[in-house]
C-alpha cells in the first residue's frame, strides 16, 4: 500500500474509532470515573469502587469503549509512526508501535478487570501499561515537536 493509502487508513482509523467511543466515554464519566480514572485504578479497592460506581451501564459502557479502543490505537500508532517517518525522526517512529501495544495490554488487564477480577495484579498491570503508553506519546510528542522546530530553524 502507498504511504497515502497509510495515511488514510490510519486517519479513518482514529477519527472512526474515536467518534465511535464517544458514547461509552460519556457514560463511565457519569458513572463517577472517566476513562483515565480507570486506567490509573492501580489497587484492588480502587478498581472495586470504580466498578460498583459505574454500575451495569457504566461496565458495558467500559467494555465497549475498551473493545473500540483496540481500533483506535492501531490508528493512532501508525499515524505516530507516519508522522515521525514524515520528519525524518525513525528513533521516533518506535514509539508509535510502544504506544499502541503498551495501551493494547492495558485494554487487556482493564477488560479482565469489568469482567469482575479487581485481585492484583490487573490494577497494578493496567496502571503500569497505562503510564508505558502515556510517556511514549509524551516522548513522541516532544520529540516530533522539537524536530519540527530544529529543522525550521536550519532552513
Amino acid at each position: 500500500m502507498p504511504r497515502r493509502g497509510l495515511w488514510v487508513v490510519a486517519l479513518a482509523l482514529v477519527v472512526g474509532f474515536g467518534l465511535a467511543q464517544l458514547p461509552a466515554l460519556a457514560a463511565m464519566r457519569a458513572g463517577g470515573t472517566d476513562v483515565v480514572g480507570f486506567e490509573m485504578v492501580a489497587t484492588t479497592q480502587q478498581a472495586e469502587l470504580v466498578l460498583a460506581g459505574w454500575g451495569e451501564v457504566g461496565q458495558a459502557a467500559a467494555r465497549t469503549q475498551l473493545l473500540l479502543d483496540f481500533g483506535f490505537l492501531v490508528g493512532y500508532g501508525l499515524l505516530m509512526w507516519l508522522t515521525a517517518t514524515a520528519v525524518r525522526a525513525p528513533r521516533l517512529a518506535l514509539l508509535g508501535p510502544v504506544a499502541a501495544v503498551a495501551d493494547a495490554l492495558e485494554n487487556i488487564a482493564l477488560l479482565v478487570i469489568v469482567g469482575g477480577r479487581t485481585a492484583q495484579p490487573w490494577p497494578a498491570l493496567a496502571t503500569t501499561f497505562a503510564i508505558v503508553k502515556f510517556v511514549a506519546l509524551t516522548a513522541w510528542l516532544v520529540g516530533v515537536a522539537a524536530t519540527v522546530v530544529r529543522q525550521r530553524r536550519t532552513r
